[in-house]
């Protein structure tokens, strides 16, 4: 067929187990601009609520027409299975074949339809074989694994209640309530026997396979995409219901063994008199037919010409007595099977059907049916090695795809930019598989948008990425891809995830085109919704620092035109004030002279404190590069610049040969001028002795500068490095309390620490810690 499918991944709704609400984003980007037809799996989408909340939301879609699958929807064709016989004859099977009598039941959600009729057949069989119902061996369950494992908690624990099979509204639960019995160390089926619903793929796998219902799920899929087409085209007369019926498949769980070799029956048709090659090349043609039917139920499509030849060959090693000539060709045949990595299980049904339909023409012929049953075991022998190896390597394949996975993960994860983020995907996603994929951001994070823009595409023809500078291509939400991108003159299916953070960010969707499970397409999304969250915080964070560099550039701006205009009129008060004690000197007493001297000196405090202040905002607003930098080289500069300081008050510094470190060379001066300067000013009756250590811990520099000066109080510790607050007066020591303020600022520009340790009378010694790698984020 000449369509393609886009299937919008989704859960159930009201999920108690997944974030419903954030994934089922995705069914409201089913529109008719994007799709010509819905196809609605409604069994697993109406798990956790009513029927009529249900209806409520298919109103949406009222316009695009629609096949509800497993569940009967009024006014829209239906395909749905017959509940009831199936499940009544394993049910029967487990009473009349097995004798049990106590059989426990797993329901499935409350209001399902499915669920319902699947408890109403387990109590007609009861009913029908003259066994009272028991409530308390019913337990809830909503189809998924873990309610099964809840179920065997409420039976043994709670309810502490004897039966001898427990019967399963559909496998999972099933399997769940098996997981459960064996950490158990309850044998299945010695002890407690299992029986199923749906026939899921690993029902066959489990440890032992699970007898179940057979759901006839591929010619569910086939016939409502027939029907959906021929609604689309028009046609009159679409049958509003389909029943398909179910088939039982024992298996170990319920206490059988395998029974496709049972015992063949002469049919009558076969005459005793003719040749059986003969009448077998008359049945050739239904022979062949009903094998290739078996590869259509699995999916499989095997061509005529390829189950010729192995017809052909089986009778030729018969007529010649001869295995190898059917064993070569069988191996031959699952050999390239196994290159195209199909599933080999539905072999052992063409073999053991090839048995049953030819076995019967040579039962007159013992040595011939001897040769033929030996035949039929070397086949399958052949075909459980093949099957063997073939489990191997998947094994060896998903190792390297499980590497290769992992490293996609980290890959996407560690890309917190948008930018990065969508040519990881570009370069990534092809390695496990994905054939084309498409992320489309919406316009808004918080919520779908009439608009979207396509962040990265990629398939056989295109490939491309976001750029800052280029927001790519803005088109409407509805059309989900734009046409142009879509893969040309092939056939395409999609599968569609909706990308979000929790419940805080909605961001868009991304577009799969891969035959990998959905579930680990869900994964990647999730893992993408995480760099995107990572990405739009940086983005924030970056728009911040771009605020805080022009809030910080117009403060230093505003502080140097206030700097300038305050110290202009303070100027103007000095020049007055000196010219008019000058001129007036024999005029003014000595009272006016202090007077006008106490003013000079307050307005060149003022200057002081005005110019420490513009110090102090360049500090704060300023953005530094760091470079490698000699520490000896700025100790020799600071000491040069304070060498007066250091002659009048005879000091002694002392410190060894310092390593080169990172940081800013202009700002590290300053530092350590300023602390030096402070151990020299604040200095004790003896001459200032100060010494200078670093030390190397982990991945910090920390640099102490010890003094023995007056020394500070404990109490006066962190108000030091506060601005303008001082701990002394102008007459015992000049200041404006500013100086060790812009020590902290500068520390933590180097993204560290500064702290001091002192006792009054016996010295200080300030420390700060700089981390060696600055320049790592």
């Amino acid at each position: 067929m000449d369509v393609n499918i886009v299937y919008f991944s989704g859960t159930s709704f009201n999920s108690p187990y997944f974030p419903s609400k954030e994934l089922n984003l995705v069914y409201d980007l089913v529109n008719s601009e994007s799709i010509d037809g819905l196809i609605l799996l409604s069994g697993p989408l109406s798990n956790f609520i009513s029927k009529e909340e249900y209806l409520i939301f298919l109103k949406r879609y009222k316009n695009i027409p629609m096949v509800s699958i497993a569940i009967e929807i009024p006014n829209i064709p239906s395909i749905v299975v017959d509940n009831t016989i199936g499940f009544k004859k394993i049910i029967n099977h487990l009473i009349k074949d097995h004798n049990f009598k106590r059989l426990a039941f797993i329901k499935g959600p409350s209001n399902h339809p499915e669920a319902i009729q699947r408890f109403k057949a387990y109590k007609t069989v009861l009913k029908e074989n003259n066994i009272k119902y028991d409530p308390k061996l019913v337990v809830p369950g909503d189809f998924l694994e873990i309610s099964g494992i809840k179920a065997i908690g409420i039976l043994y624990d709670q309810r502490k209640i004897d039966f001898e099979a427990i019967v399963s509204s559909n496998d999972d639960m099933a399997y769940g309530a098996l997981k459960a019995l064996q950490r158990r160390d309850i044998s299945v089926p010695n002890d407690i026997a299992i029986v199923g619903y749906d026939d899921v793929q690993r029902s066959s796998l489990t440890n032992p396979p699970l007898t179940s219902v057979k759901q006839p799920l591929y010619e569910q899929g086939r016939k409502s995409l027939e029907l959906l087409l021929e609604i689309i085209d028009g046609k009159k007369d679409i049958p509003k219901l389909i029943t398909l019926p179910t088939k039982e498949i024992y298996r170990r769980s319920c206490g059988c063994f395998h029974s496709q070799l049972s015992k063949i029956s002469v049919e009558k048709e076969i005459s005793k008199n003719s040749d059986a090659f003969t009448q077998l090349e008359d049945k050739k043609k239904s022979i062949l037919s009903e094998l290739h039917n078996i590869a259509n139920v699995h999916n499989i499509n095997l061509s005529f010409f390829l189950l010729k030849r192995i017809y052909d060959s089986y009778l030729g090693a018969i007529e010649c007595k001869d295995s190898l000539v059917f064993i070569k060709t069988i191996e031959e045949i699952l050999r390239k099977e196994m290159t195209k990595k199909h599933k080999l299980m539905y072999w052992d049904n063409i073999i053991v059907k090839l048995y049953k339909l030819t076995a019967p023409f040579f039962l007159f012929d013992n040595e011939k049916s001897l040769f033929i049953e030996n035949l039929i075991h070397q086949s399958r022998f052949q075909l459980e090695e093949l099957l063997y190896q073939r489990e191997s390597i998947r094994r060896e394949e998903d190792k390297e795809n499980k590497i290769t996975l992992d490293e996609t993960r980290r890959s996407l994860m560690s890309n917190f930019s948008i930018e990065k983020l969508a040519k990881s995907i570009n370069e990534q996603l092809p390695k496990i598989g994905i054939k084309s994929c498409y992320l489309c951001l919406f316009e808004d994070y918080k919520k779908i948008t009439p608009y979207s823009r396509l962040i990265s595409a990629y398939n056989e023809s295109i490939s491309i990425n976001y750029s800052v500078n280029n927001k790519k291509e803005r088109f409407k939400t509805s059309k989900l891809i734009p046409k142009k991108y879509l893969p040309k003159d092939r056939q395409f299916n999609f599968i569609i995830n909706t990308v979000f953070f929790r419940d805080e960010n909605k961001f868009g969707y991304i577009v799969f085109e891969s035959s990998e499970e959905v579930s680990e397409l869900q994964n990647l999304t999730r893992n993408i919704g995480i760099a995107l969250k990572g990405g739009l915080l940086l983005q924030e964070r970056q728009v911040l620092l771009e605020k805080l560099e022009r809030s910080n550039k117009e403060l230093e701006e505003f502080a140097s035109i206030v700097a300038h205009d305050l110290k202009q009129p303070l100027t103007v008060i000095q020049a007055s004030l000196n010219i008019l004690k000058e001129t007036n000197m024999k005029k003014l007493d000595s009272e006016s002279n202090e007077l006008i001297d106490f003013s000079v000196d307050a307005s060149n405090r003022m200057k002081t404190m005005i110019d420490d202040l513009l110090h102090f905002s360049r500090v704060t607003a300023s953005k530094i590069v760091f470079s490698e930098i000699d520490l000896d080289s700025i100790l020799k500069q600071v000491k040069s610049d304070l060498s007066v300081l250091i002659k009048d008050t005879k000091a002694e510094i002392i410190h060894d040969t310092f390593p080169k470190i990172m940081g800013s060379k202009t700002l590290l001066i300053q530092l350590f001028e300023n602390l030096i300067n402070n151990a020299l000013k604040f200095r004790g009756e003896n001459p200032p002795q100060i010494q200078i250590n670093l030390t190397d811990k982990n991945k910090n520099w920390i640099i102490a500068i010890k003094d023995n000066g007056i020394g500070i109080d404990k109490i006066n510790f962190d108000k030091i490095f506060h601005i303008f607050q001082r701990i002394h007066t102008d007459k015992e020591y000049l200041g404006t309390g500013i100086g060790l303020a812009i020590c902290k600022k500068i520390v933590e520009k180097h993204r560290g620490k500064i702290w001091v340790d002192s006792e009054l009378g016996k010295g200080s010694t300030f420390y700060f810690k700089i981390p060696k790698n600055l320049n790592s984020d």
